[in-house]
């Protein structure tokens, strides 16, 4: 078997400079190496005059000498008779022209014409939408996402173009490949830093005498498909600027695929403080498109939050299971069950997971089920953990120059105001997330006109250095977050919050750890109306305070620690907790609804606050808590969670009713329970809930209850 080193040297002297070689996976088993390698080669068509396969059999044959040389001439009459055109019949190669028509547009259309008539699907303006108005138009975005390249053609114009500008960016976005063809100017172009970390060379067009050359060149690296690319990752991506820490990317994406280096690790873990930026790093990383095509089969993100116990561990399994096509409910109670029905439902599948806020292994190794290409990137404070992985990066604190770009560019303030904008975040300490806050306050304060962008910064800072900072002694859940630094930032876009929009922040505090939740939730928290809910919520978004994604709002766990602190402060935790209660349960108690099934979405995305809310009713109002998980697990969990997390609220759920000595609920616990022990094959722990329930269904009485029982144990002696 070559190794990967071998297979690169063959097919580098065999092809040189063609472009598909940049888009070969060199790793794996060789048989899944010649498939993916067939693969390509066969939407090539022909090289410098042959079929490409034909190129590689004649060098196979120097290679390997005369042992395999009567093999190989019987193979070439058969690809001989392939089809030799530039493209198959509905393989066409779609491409975007993008381009200034203030530079040299009798090119630009001439390249049309050339590339048209040799099978490729052009996006021209003048053709397309002959009478392009102003703005960036759905049409030619829908067109950039349709193409396979964008072709920009560069000169003077175009590097100062609203419209190319927004072209390049929006295919940047959506992972089309650019292809920079440069008409007029200098050669590199001064773009191409701009167009991502790892450009397609640059075409050199500016001499005629060159164009039939040069044309050549570009049909050649026009004419195969770019590889797929996995779907898009399951994590929001960020549309508000930060800061690319491109080198630390590129160290992770490295370590994980390989690229330029022989050797790969299988975990990568990114580690440092809270609010230091990792799960920014990290979502940078699952959005790009060279991570995208490597893990082409998917990029998975999965929240995972403090201390997970054995329950917690089956819910992470089970995520990763729906992300792969399983339902919740295959999941037992013992992991080791899981990881089989993981590694079975992986396959030759090549995935890239993401943990996000691990703080020990244990959920790491749940999901290392001996699947060969699944690599792992882990997101975590705890240095010790991060050690023991197969890579470490650091993500450490901004520089002054690097968080007065943070600012400048988040605020979009003017280049004047750096040197005001690097003292802010020396002063922050230079905490990523303390500093973004600091941008978002500066930017708000310029928009409502409370400041003028040349005075907004210094302004900040001078209240930044003078200020009380009553944030800095509250009380935190988690003693190890940080305090001083991203306390003073807070504490400045804390004081400029109106009565609602505190009460907004504060209810926060009272939702689920890295839960979503919507506009209908926060205004039930607050005691609010809808509108001023909405209205609060707005402002904090625009102060970087939440989060907004599809209409569900998020929070960072750090802030979610302040805004609970402060609950807790003002003593409304309680009373905030009953609003939670209350809510979650009457929206979505669907009484004796036969089919929870037209509600499954909603609780699915409401869950991890109604289990929250849940183990504060089962101190709180067991009756109705236990009452509520009855009809929860009957028409919900028992399809759509998995085993350990319904033994875990069950359970809870019999302590209180046995506790407040509510008879009838513990019965529906026990029956429950007895189901949950049947599907688990625990055939005599299923029999002894039965009869627990059986017991306590007798004793009320309730014949229903008791028809139910005993036709479950009838089923369970008939097994």
């Amino acid at each position: 078997m070559m190794t990967s080193n071998e297979r690169r040297a063959l097919l580098y002297q065999t092809f040189v400079d063609a472009p598909f070689l940049s888009q070969i996976d060199w790793e794996g088993a060789t048989r899944t190496f010649v498939i993916h390698l067939l693969e390509l080669l066969l939407k090539i068509h022909r090289y410098q005059g042959e079929h490409p396969l034909r190129t590689l059999l004649t060098q196979l044959k120097a290679y390997y000498g005369t042992d395999k040389q009567a093999e190989i001439d019987a193979l070439l009459p058969i690809i001989d008779a392939l089809p030799q055109g530039t493209t198959l019949p509905n393989h066409e190669i779609k491409v975007f022209l993008s381009y200034a028509r203030d530079d040299d547009e009798p090119f630009v259309r001439r390249l049309y014409d050339d590339l048209t008539e040799r099978g490729f699907d052009i996006w021209y303006d003048r053709v397309k939408m002959p009478n392009r108005g102003l703005g960036f138009p759905q049409e030619i975005a829908q067109a950039i996402e349709e193409a396979d390249y964008l072709v920009l053609v560069c000169g003077p114009r175009a590097y100062t173009s609203e419209y190319v500008r927004k072209e390049w960016q929006h295919a940047q976005r959506h992972c089309k490949p650019i292809l920079p063809v440069v008409r007029l100017g200098d050669f590199p172009p001064p773009i191409l830093d701009q167009l991502g970390p790892n450009p397609v060379d640059a075409i050199d067009m500016r001499d005629d005498a060159q164009y039939a050359d040069k044309l050549n060149y570009l049909v050649r690296q026009l004419s195969y498909k770019p590889l797929p690319l996995a779907h898009s990752p399951n994590v929001q991506r960020d549309d508000r600027w930060y800061l690319a820490r491109s080198e630390l990317q590129r160290q992770v994406i490295q370590a994980l695929t390989g690229l330029g280096r022989e050797n790969t690790v299988t975990i990568t873990a990114i580690e440092g403080l809270a609010g230091i930026g990792k799960s920014t790093l990290a979502k940078m990383i699952a959005w790009d498109c060279q991570v995208r095509r490597y893990f082409r089969d998917g990029v998975f993100w999965i929240e995972v939050g403090k201390d997970p116990e054995k329950p917690k561990i089956s819910e992470i399994q089970a995520r990763l299971g729906m992300c792969l096509g399983l339902t919740p409910n295959e999941f037992r109670e013992n992991p080791e069950d899981n990881k089989i029905l993981l590694w079975r439902a992986i396959g030759a599948r090549r995935l890239l997971v993401i943990l996000d806020d691990v703080w020990n292994k244990e959920a790491l190794e749940a999901l290392q089920c001996g699947a060969e290409n699944v690599k792992f990137i882990v997101t975590t404070r705890q240095v010790n953990l991060a050690n023991t992985m197969g890579r470490a990066v650091r993500v450490d604190l901004l520089t002054p120059e690097e968080g007065g770009t943070l600012i400048l560019k988040r605020a979009k303030l003017p280049e004047t105001e750096r040197a005001v904008c690097e003292a802010i975040s020396s002063q922050l300490g230079g905490l990523t997330l303390a500093v973004c806050i600091a941008a978002d306050k500066i930017a708000d304060n310029i928009a409502i006109k409370i400041e003028k962008p040349d005075r907004a910064p210094s302004k900040y800072l001078e209240e930044l250095k003078v200020a009380e900072n009553p944030l800095e002694h509250l009380e935190l859940d988690d003693p190890d977050d940080p305090k001083t630094s991203f306390a003073a930032s807070l504490n400045l876009t804390y004081k400029g919050l109106n009565d609602v929009e505190r009460s907004c922040f504060h209810a926060l505090g009272a939702f689920a750890p890295n839960s979503t939740f919507d506009l209908a939730a926060v205004a039930a928290l607050c005691d609010e109306t809808p509108k001023a809910a909405e209205d609060g919520l707005n402002r904090l978004v625009r102060l970087g305070l939440v989060e907004r994604s599809r209409g569900r709002y998020s929070q960072h766990s750090l802030l979610r620690a302040y805004a609970r602190a402060l609950l807790r402060q003002a003593g409304q935790l309680e009373t905030v907790a009953k609003r939670h209660f209350d809510h979650y349960l009457t929206r979505h108690d669907y009484g004796d609804a036969p089919d929870f099934q037209p509600h499954h979405a909603e609780i699915g995305a409401d869950f991890e606050n109604i289990q929250a809310a849940l183990v504060w009713g089962f101190s709180h109002q067991v009756e109705r808590a236990c009452d509520f998980l009855a009809r929860l697990d009957n028409g919900y969990m028992s399809l759509h969670q998995p085993f350990g997390v319904r033994r875990q609220l069950l359970e809870a759920g019999l302590s209180a009713a046995a506790r407040a000595g509510y008879a009838r609920d513990q019965a529906n616990t026990l029956k429950s329970l007895g189901e949950l022990e049947l599907r688990e094959d625990n055939y005599s722990a299923a029999r002894e809930r039965y009869q627990a329930a059986l017991a306590l269904y007798q004793a009320i009485p309730d014949r229903l209850g008791q028809a139910n029982t005993l036709q479950s144990l009838g089923d369970l002696e008939g097994m």
